[in-house]
């Protein structure tokens, strides 16, 4: 049995490295939750001034420690 997030890791690796190619820094990207967007993130760590929308805590983690990048991490509202 595979764990779902080890699936295709080979593939995930290849589109994340393709993916995080494409941003440059002072880019506004926005990032889902997943193991693909954990790679890309991985790899964006060497760009700065990125302005990030993400759900993604980790994601935001990793992000939030380059200089100059903006994180913006929404909440969810449960109407309380």
């Amino acid at each position: 049995m595979v764990l779902p997030h080890q699936e295709n890791l080979e593939r995930k690796h290849l589109v994340g490295k393709h993916a995080a190619s494409l941003v440059t820094d002072g880019e506004t990207i926005i990032l889902d939750v997943g193991t693909t967007t954990t790679i890309v993130t991985t790899r964006l760590t060497g760009r700065r001034n990125l302005n990030v929308m993400t759900n993604a805590l980790k994601a935001a983690t990793i992000l939030r420690a380059a200089p100059g990048n903006v994180v913006h991490l929404p909440v969810a509202n449960s109407g309380c």
